[in-house]
């Protein structure tokens, strides 16, 4: 750094024509009152963030870094270099010296380039897997906790062990092709051992309908809880769902399961505070270069590529579908409106509505889990090492631990 000084110095000489500490006073003066006019008129002349406006600060924001950095380095130099003439060159390395900031030699934070994340599956709670009884009368139906076109949801106990499962009974009417797609989602089922999936323990066929238990989450369906209030959730909170929905989705993408229906009312919310993704009726599993071309699921959350005539898509459809939900935890509305006749329209020529209330950061989340292009939509693994506030988020639950990458030489 002392050469550096010394080459500046020679570029800053007109200093020494008069007394150093008048010439430094006058130009801290100076930089100071620039600084606060220039603060306050872009105060009162900065726009709000919007999701148009993001797409033009991504271009400028490597720019913008180097400009900050180049500023802070050569106002140190310049600092150093004005002292030359004072304390000669000894006196500068003392200066330096002492002048450097505590915990200098402690680690700097590692650079996402440099981030190694390692993922847990916790360990869920003990729960004795009951008996593969085929027989409804192994047990016990307390009350029906729900109900739909197909299926009816009952709390039932194991009369051996006493034991609380919910179990749902799917009427399929002797439709080979609809007890085969029941099979499936069994299957799938059966393959997601993840604290925030709900878990399956096994299944039977009695009469005309399939029969599948589950474990029993006590509390409810998310998009009840998201409508029983008007407040607003915090962003921390918010946050904190999120990540465990994240986290359920990437380990159904890492066992080749395509969701294809998440949304508030597959979501499940107990009393604890604890996510679980539910309804796999209508997932897929395919592989990591397989793509899906049928037209299903919820209209208001599915991916652009999901509601084209012939087109095809992939585990990228989840990730929008997640998009949808976040923002709409974080304004309690959809981000391409309510009407399905507009909201097709907009989902491929508008960007999400403009609100106020999202951080800047959730709007940059949210604007790159939208992207049109399933191609350049946001991952999960970018997710994680771009936000730092979702990956502490799951490093909390525990669902992630991180490190820097073996063999890359470590910031001191």
């Amino acid at each position: 750094m002392v050469k550096k000084i010394l080459a500046l110095s020679l570029a800053f000489s007109y200093f020494l024509s008069t007394p150093v500490s008048a010439n430094a006073n006058s130009i801290i003066q100076k930089d100071v009152s620039e600084n606060k006019l220039n603060q306050e008129k872009s105060e009162k002349l900065k726009p709000e963030h919007s999701f148009n406006q993001l797409k033009s600060e991504q271009s400028k924001s490597k720019q913008r870094k180097k400009i900050e950095n180049f500023v802070k380095k050569n106002k140190k130099i310049l600092f150093f270099s004005a002292l030359i003439p004072l304390v000669g060159l000894t006196g500068l390395r003392i200066i330096e010296k002492f002048t450097e900031k505590k915990g200098t030699n402690q680690k700097n934070p590692i650079p996402q380039s440099q981030l190694q994340l390692n993922w847990n599956v916790p360990q869920l709670s003990s729960m004795n897997i009951p008996a593969a009884f085929n027989n409804i009368n192994s047990y016990q139906i307390m009350q029906q906790i729900g109900s739909g076109s197909f299926a009816t949801v009952f709390q039932i106990s194991e009369i051996s062990s006493g034991q609380v499962f919910c179990m749902k009974k799917i009427y399929f009417h002797n439709d080979d092709k609809v007890l085969k797609q029941l099979q499936i989602e069994s299957k799938i089922l059966y393959q997601l051992y993840h604290p925030n999936i709900v878990r399956y323990f096994h299944s039977f066929i009695y009469q005309d309908q399939y029969c599948i238990v589950m474990e029993l989450v006590d509390g409810q369906p998310f998009d009840a809880f998201l409508s029983q209030s008007s407040l607003l959730l915090s962003e921390d909170v918010v946050i904190g769902y999120f990540a465990q929905m994240l986290s359920a989705v990437r380990f159904c993408h890492e066992n080749h399961i395509l969701h294809r229906d998440i949304k508030p009312a597959n979501i499940l919310l107990n009393k604890n505070g604890c996510i679980k993704l539910a309804d796999f009726g209508i997932s897929k599993e395919i592989s990591p270069v397989d793509m899906a071309r049928t037209k299903i699921g919820t209209p208001l959350y599915m991916a652009p590529e999901a509601c084209k005539q012939y087109g095809e898509y992939s585990f990228p459809a989840d990730i929008w579908s997640l998009g949808c939900i976040l923002y709409e935890m974080l304004t309690k509305s959809l981000p391409f409106g309510n009407d399905p006749i507009i909201f097709f329209q907009n989902i491929f020529n508008e960007d999400p509505i403009e609100n106020n209330i999202i951080s800047p950061e959730m709007k940059k989340l949210i604007f790159r889990m939208l992207d049109k292009d399933p191609t350049k939509r946001i991952t999960i693994e970018q997710i994680v090492r771009e936000f730092p506030s979702i990956r502490n988020a799951l490093v909390k639950l525990g669902h992630l631990t991180t490190s820097e990458k073996p063999g890359v030489p470590q910031n001191i």
